[in-house]
């Protein structure tokens, strides 16, 4: 017998349809209670919900932007080639849709104090850990799946322009946000 596939519930979905639920059979009891039927009778309805997915994000490299020559106007981290672009690991369900967002522009601050430096993200992932395979994420593709084995894998990189006096350490963050479909 062939297998049959309902279609997926999302969390937020199965919230909205158990409230609209209770809100329907507390109406019904009101209404029965004013017509004399089940008077002085209660019913109970105890309702739970259970999701066991779980997403885990590990970062397996930092950016590494390598060295700055003098004279150098900016630096470019290619996602898809350049081996200094920063990799995530996420894993959570096999097959599960999600959506990812993030900001594609950060301030990275100077350790010590100083002007900070922008930094425009460019992101790429794939089910499988290949970066020369990845595919750029963008606002149009953001809607992705994790592999059968229940992964799937970012590369970060991003340019920085390099504008007067930039010698130093600076610090910053890429924060990648996923949502369940």
């Amino acid at each position: 017998m062939p297998a049959v596939r309902l279609p997926a519930i999302s969390p937020a979905a199965m919230l909205i349809a158990v409230v609209f639920l209770l809100t329907t059979a507390g109406v019904t009891m009101a209404q029965n209670g004013q017509n004399g039927q089940n008077n002085g009778q209660f019913i109970n309805i105890t309702v739970s919900a259970q999701i066991q997915t779980t997403v885990d994000i590990e970062t397996r490299a930092n950016i590494n932007l390598g060295r700055v020559s003098p004279g150098q106007e900016s630096i470019t981290v290619n996602p898809r080639e350049d081996p200094g672009a920063g990799v995530l690991r996420v894993s959570g369900s096999p097959g599960m849709l999600f959506r990812v967002s993030f900001q594609e522009q950060r301030e990275l601050i100077r350790v010590g104090g100083g002007s900070p430096l922008v930094f425009l993200y460019d992101v790429s992932g794939a089910q499988t850990e290949n970066q020369f395979l990845s595919e750029p994420i963008t606002l149009e593709n953001r809607d992705l799946q994790m592999s059968e084995d229940g992964e799937y894998f970012f590369w970060v990189g991003g340019t920085m322009q390099l504008e007067g006096d930039i010698l130093g350490q600076y610090e910053g963050e890429f924060t990648i946000e996923i949502d369940f479909i």
